[in-house]
């Protein structure tokens, strides 16, 4: 395989094998690993390739590694919202310290609000609020709670609020639950598709009077119920037997 590493990143059967060698996480699989140095960008984007560079990782050495890092900035917002390279993002975030991680982060919040939203970037997102620093989380929560019931109700951002209440600092928790965690604001969640998972990890919140919450969503149960989703919040939250044959 040596000397022949790049080209066996990116064919479907290749990668397999240059992957199997990396997970060794030897002195051998470090120096083949040397053949990718100059193709990080390129790798990351490939559909192939994607997994090899995850594998440079989650297995070799931060000396090993760092490279993909390096070559990666400047590209960082290009590289978020591709549907292979984000992984690579995600990774980075989960097995290298922050100071590693600390250039691309900070070239990613300077468009923290269009990567919220976005199918691909939302998960880097997700792995910043998970790993990353506590003023990058901060950057990231401020953003979510200069609009939260958009952002909790979209599509994608609906996840970043949970991440919020787990991995924030408890300032930016505490405004999350101001803005949010009221029993009138837990019902209009509980009203959209995508805000009723937010609801529902507000009513698991300790912090939240979820008894009061609940009494006032079965005084709306009937509205609820005219949903798929709305139903399956209610069976969730104990309102409905699961048993019960929808109509829908």
């Amino acid at each position: 395989m040596r000397g022949r590493v790049w080209a066996c990143s990116r064919d479907a059967a290749g990668c397999r094998l240059v992957q199997d060698v990396l997970e060794l996480g030897t002195r051998d699989a470090a120096d083949l690993a040397t053949e990718l140095h100059g193709h990080a960008l390129e790798a990351a984007m490939c559909p192939y390739g994607n997994y090899v560079v995850q594998k440079v990782v989650s297995h070799l050495s931060l000396a090993s590694s760092r490279f993909v890092a390096q070559e990666l900035e400047g590209n960082a917002t290009r590289v978020a919202k591709h549907r292979f390279a984000c992984r690579v993002l995600c990774r980075l975030l989960e097995f290298c310290p922050s100071d590693t991680t600390s250039s691309l982060v900070d070239e990613l919040l300077q468009d923290v609000s269009r990567l919220c939203s976005h199918s691909f970037a939302q998960h880097v997102m997700q792995s910043i609020l998970e790993n990353g620093k506590d003023q990058h989380k901060k950057q990231i929560a401020d953003e979510l709670l200069s609009d939260p019931f958009r952002y909790a109700t979209g599509k994608n951002s609906s996840y970043l609020l949970e991440k919020v209440l787990c991995y924030c600092q408890p300032a930016e928790q505490e405004a999350l639950l101001f803005k949010l965690g009221q029993p009138e604001q837990v019902l209009e969640l509980a009203k959209t598709q995508y805000g009723s998972y937010v609801a529902r990890a507000l009513l698991r919140d300790s912090r939240v009077d979820s008894q009061e919450a609940i009494r006032l969503i079965a005084r709306h149960q009937e509205e609820l119920a005219t949903t798929r989703g709305g139903q399956n919040f209610l069976v969730d939250v104990g309102l409905l037997d699961p048993l019960v044959e929808s109509k829908l």
